[in-house]
């Protein structure tokens, strides 16, 4: 199974799911519209960027997908 944590925030959420063998995914429209800031500069190191299209942004099947292929 996998486990979706759609928005970290903090570094402790970050710390967590890292300690727990997760993945980070970075998941940002292909025009640059990354959809919000990130306060903590140590969010930033992702482990993937995703990139789409503005209309497949909630494309779950294509984040499944995604997934399957990259884990």
């Amino acid at each position: 199974s996998i486990r979706i944590y759609d928005d970290i925030r903090s570094l402790g959420e970050y710390e967590y799911i890292k300690k727990c063998g997760g993945k980070i995914v970075r998941v940002e429209t292909k025009d640059n519209n990354k959809g919000g800031v990130i306060y903590d500069s140590a969010l930033n190191t992702v482990d993937v960027t995703l990139s789409v299209s503005e209309t497949d942004i909630y494309n779950l099947e294509l984040m499944y997908e995604f997934i399957k292929r990259n884990f």
